[in-house]
């Protein structure tokens, strides 16, 4: 299963957030086995099958005396999933246990050999993108739960920050503390903040008057 970016955080609470930032991007799930589908992955075994002969071999199998029960049993549904095999609703799924065991032990018995097991498996293997190439400091601090932040001072409706050097692009979010809840809580945020400059952004009317603040992750407002 895919962790989460804050599980996968929570694998690796030794590494300081800039490490924990490159370690991020750098992750690259593991493969897997699912469902062998679409054209493209039949294609594989069916190629597999073909140059090897498969079909005609298993055929001979179900006639041949020196082969065990198990060996026809195994022969006989290879050939009934071959003569399905381009059925659009028909695919192989080796992510289920029962088609993984019966797979593995037609391998064993070699009533699929080295290479056609070979081809059905690379057929079935999925290879995920990494999830968080782009990942940024903001994105770490936040999910850490430690993120340094800087009082603001509003303007009438609108409140300014003014940032001393560049950064990772982000959007800084704006908290403002509800006297009601006594509680602070995101009610705005400078948005695209990367480049060193000034950013506005307009407060809510609901937050009138509350004490402000925004997320300093980088250490430049």
């Amino acid at each position: 299963m895919q962790l989460t970016f804050s599980e996968f955080l929570a694998t690796i609470p030794e590494l300081t957030h800039d490490q924990a930032r490159t370690a991020a991007r750098d992750y690259a799930p593991l493969p897997y086995l699912h469902r062998i589908e679409g054209p493209v992955r039949k294609t594989q075994v069916e190629t597999g099958f073909i140059i090897n002969g498969t079909e005609e071999r298993l055929k001979a199998m179900l006639d041949d005396p020196t082969a065990s029960e198990t060996q026809k049993m195994l022969a006989a549904k290879i050939l009934k999933a071959m003569s399905k095999l381009y059925q659009v609703e028909f695919y192989i799924n080796l992510a289920d246990p029962e088609v993984a065991q019966m797979f593995s032990l037609a391998h064993t018995l070699n009533v699929l050999n080295n290479d056609e097991a070979t081809r059905i498996t690379e057929a079935a293997m999925y290879i995920p993108a990494k999830p968080w190439p782009n990942t940024t400091l903001y994105e770490v601090r936040y999910s850490r739960g430690d993120m340094p932040t800087k009082e603001l001072i509003p303007d009438g409706r609108f409140v300014t920050v003014t940032t001393n050097a560049d950064c990772e692009k982000h959007n800084a979010s704006i908290y403002g503390f509800n006297p009601r809840t006594q509680q602070w809580q995101s009610i705005q945020a400078f948005r695209n903040v990367e480049k060193a400059g000034t950013y506005d952004a307009e407060i809510p009317s609901f937050a009138f008057g509350w004490q402000l603040r925004v997320d300093d992750a980088y250490g430049v407002m």
